[in-house]
């Protein structure tokens, strides 16, 4: 069995939730397999596990049950006694039974409702806001979360599983390499840092690559031109640190601050032009002059109407 289609068919547990079943003559609705009691199949119950269920009793409808047939095999189990009591409970009708949507609003289908209920959820973390926005350069924005992640393979994090020569940061050669001094207290990164603030016109980020990562948090807010500059700038700087750093390691070659930070602003201008919504005021064009912008272009897009 592939793997997608193992994925699919674990998904079956959680669709009893986005589903309502309205029993009305009981043939429509499996017995074993369908979510009409709590929400959840029987067949997935704990108490049913030791069952041995025959293939024609697996197949039963609730009106099979309401005829009286496999009422017996039921029985044996005492969470099976408790099924048969709620479903004696249960008036049948002659009308078919109604299986529909609860994820609706307005009578429509929504999707956001649905891959709510069936995603697998994990720790919601501070920095999500941060990461996940429109504002980056694809490869910037996996390199920016690996490292918010701490999942970037420092030396310090290869000794844990080789012995290697040397374990000293490439960009100062004074400390050990690690994420939060490659991308904090690293000389070189700090120039980076501090010629990033210059641009955008305040005072400094804080020292620690911990402290960078609140202050991040607070200066990335929101979706003003502002903010979404911030979040292009700050993923850039961590991308070419770290691609500077993988040079240095595989090419031999060692570029100096002024070099790599000519490439952030391209990389950011480059995308930054892209953006439709730049609006017109003086700290804007301050910004667009920082980062070689050409400001009169970016902030007046004519968009021609296709006859």
């Amino acid at each position: 069995m592939t793997w997608s289609l193992k994925k699919i068919l674990n998904l079956k547990n959680s669709l009893g939730s986005i589903f309502d079943i309205r029993i009305g003559d009981g043939c429509g609705t499996l017995f074993w397999h369908d979510s009409w009691f709590e929400n959840q199949p029987l067949i997935t119950k704990e108490e049913f596990r030791g069952l041995r269920i025959r293939r024609d009793c697996a197949a039963s409808t609730i009106g099979d049950i309401d005829a009286g047939l496999w009422v017996s095999i039921i029985r044996r189990v005492p969470e099976g006694r408790r099924v048969l009591d709620y479903f004696s409970r249960i008036r049948l009708s002659d009308r078919a039974d109604v299986h529909s949507w609860v994820a609706e609003e307005n009578g429509k289908l929504k999707s956001r409702i649905v891959w709510n209920v069936i995603r697998e959820k994990g720790q919601t973390v501070d920095w999500a806001a941060l990461v996940w926005s429109s504002k980056f350069i694809l490869r910037h924005r996996f390199i920016l979360w690996l490292a918010l992640r701490g999942r970037l393979n420092t030396r310090d994090r290869i000794l844990a599983y080789m012995d290697i020569p040397d374990a000293n940061c490439l960009h100062c050669d004074g400390n050990t390499e690690s994420i939060c001094h490659l991308f904090g207290s690293c000389p070189f990164v700090k120039s980076l840092w501090s010629k990033f603030t210059l641009a955008l016109g305040f005072v400094h980020l804080p020292g620690s690559w911990d402290e960078i990562i609140v202050a991040a948090r607070i200066k990335a807010k929101g979706n003003r031109f502002p903010a979404n500059v911030f979040k292009c700038g700050f993923a850039a700087i961590v991308y070419h640190v770290w691609a500077e750093r993988n040079a240095r390691v595989f090419g031999r070659v060692r570029r100096d601050v002024e070099h790599v930070w000519r490439d952030i602003v391209f990389d950011c201008g480059a995308l930054i032009g892209t953006w439709r919504r730049v609006p017109k005021g003086e700290r804007e064009w301050t910004l667009c002059r920082e980062w070689k912008i050409d400001y009169d272009k970016v902030t007046s897009f004519n968009f021609s109407k296709v006859s």
